[in-house]
């Protein structure tokens, strides 16, 4: 695949956060695919990227692209799991549990 103009500004841009707006099938997964990599290969900690996407499909792809990153999901999954985490961070007091069922 040939990359665009702007699909490469987008892979070797040195800014903390960009933003992957384009239609399906445009090449968004390959550009954020090909920038995770080169991040890493510069020496930046893969437990301090974030890659949000709005389908469970569309993260699982990633993931398997890009290895395993902690912060890899939907926006749900990744809040549910900052909540896990650091639940005092938004007032609990105390770690929640859910089980498989109720995550479902």
């Amino acid at each position: 695949m040939k990359l665009t103009d702007n699909q490469q500004r987008a892979i070797n841009s040195n800014a903390a956060r960009i933003k992957v707006l384009a239609v399906a099938g445009s090449g968004k997964t390959t550009v954020l695919t090909k920038r995770v990599k080169r991040l890493i290969r510069e020496g930046v900690d893969p437990d301090e990227i974030l890659i949000l996407t709005f389908t469970r499909k569309m993260a699982k792809v990633l993931s398997a692209r890009v290895g395993k990153l902690k912060w890899v999901g939907t926006f749900h999954a990744l809040c549910f799991k900052m909540i896990e985490i650091q639940p005092t961070l938004i007032g609990y007091k105390k770690v929640f549990m859910i089980d498989e069922n109720e995550r479902k």
